[in-house]
């Protein structure tokens, strides 16, 4: 990979749940595939401690107040949020830092030379694009030694790429149904 460009655009090649809206809950959701990925850059979501952040409401701005505070108290902070707003970089921050394009860049030619080498096996099913930035989180967050890692979690629930962690501290926000989300779509019959 030679540039943020391609990066971009080998990211942007698979499949992500937060902009198609032609789907009802994702029914091949599994933590198997990130457990494969994890070996193969040696478990980083092992290598230091998380805060897992979950919810409906709230639970983007409570990773990033959990995640000043850590950094007010002294702590290398890494974050991860979602969805981002203009660039993907902005998922994947240290100390208020966002991860730099060729950081960046480098650490997704690491993942598709791994990828490309080592398929998943058939039975795993297919990587998506938040597994993929996931990974690359995890791995950046190892690679940065950062001393405490805030992760907010994607889709949710109990197959939620995020929840490979142990967690020294788990924050779950209010939860109730996302009308008007990008993600779901609830007939209004089923809200009454």
């Amino acid at each position: 990979m030679t540039g943020y460009l391609e990066a971009l655009k080998y990211l942007y090649s698979f499949l992500n749940y937060e902009v198609r809206t032609d789907y009802s809950y994702p029914c091949d959701l599994n933590l198997r595939r990130m457990l494969f990925l994890m070996k193969f850059f040696g478990a980083p979501h092992r290598k230091l401690p998380f805060v897992l952040v979950a919810g409906t409401k709230g639970k983007g701005s409570t990773a990033c107040f959990l995640s000043s505070i850590l950094r007010s108290g002294g702590f290398k902070t890494g974050l991860y949020t979602s969805p981002h707003l203009h660039d993907p970089r902005e998922r994947i921050m240290i100390s208020d830092r966002k991860i730099s394009k060729n950081n960046f860049a480098i650490l997704m030619g690491r993942i598709e030379k791994r990828l490309s080498r080592n398929p998943l096996p058939a039975g795993l099913g297919k990587v998506t694009f938040f597994e993929l930035l996931t990974t690359a989180a995890f791995v950046y967050f190892a690679d940065q030694k950062a001393d405490i890692a805030v992760l907010e979690v994607g889709l949710g629930g109990r197959l939620d790429a995020t929840n490979i962690v142990s967690p020294a501290v788990s924050v779950i926000t209010p939860i109730s149904y996302d009308q008007d989300g990008l993600f779901f779509r609830v007939p209004q019959s089923k809200l009454r």
